[in-house]
């Protein structure tokens, strides 16, 4: 039943998911559909995730704790220092930028995501840096395709490259 909603709008999931909570009442796979269903309609979050917003900078955690450079060849575990405490980046779509574009490193970066249930853990799902006290938008873009992405990859329609933007929010 949750295969042949998937191609419905998600106010259409909506309307009918009290008919397929009826009709699957019985089957295990099906309360596992449902649960998918709630989650992909919106009326089930994350649980263990609680939503923050972080200002502070990118930093390699194994750096900070040694106070000296470790050996020089090492494998970076990125982190956010904020002014209260140094927290473990989590690599993901979103956050990918943070992990490979070594500009970001350097400015002062607005973060808002969620911090994992550990409670040392952040996944941030947007980026944003301060400038003089402004916060700015910070995306990359294709300037031949006119097309906006998270992270500095290669342009998904020419394949050609993306340039860093920062553009003052208007709130």
């Amino acid at each position: 039943v949750l295969v042949g909603l998937v191609g419905f709008s998600l106010s259409h999931a909506r309307q009918h998911s009290a008919f397929v909570l009826l009709d699957c009442m019985q089957d295990l796979e099906c309360m596992k559909a449902i649960a998918a269903m709630a989650v992909l309609t919106g009326a089930l979050t994350c649980l263990g995730a609680e939503q923050a917003e972080l200002r502070g900078r990118v930093i390699c955690l194994l750096e900070e704790r040694n106070g000296a450079q470790p050996a020089t060849n090492h494998a970076h575990v990125y982190g956010f220092k904020t002014a209260e405490k140094d927290w473990k980046l989590v690599r993901a779509k979103f956050s990918e930028a943070l992990f490979v574009d070594k500009r970001l490193h350097e400015r002062e970066l607005l973060l808002k995501g969620k911090v994992l249930a550990d409670g040392l853990s952040f996944e941030p799902i947007t980026i944003r840096s301060i400038k003089d006290g402004v916060v700015h938008d910070l995306y990359y873009y294709c300037e031949i395709c006119a097309i906006e992405s998270v992270a500095p990859e290669i342009c998904v329609c020419c394949q050609g490259p993306v340039e860093l933007v920062e553009k003052p929010l208007r709130l």
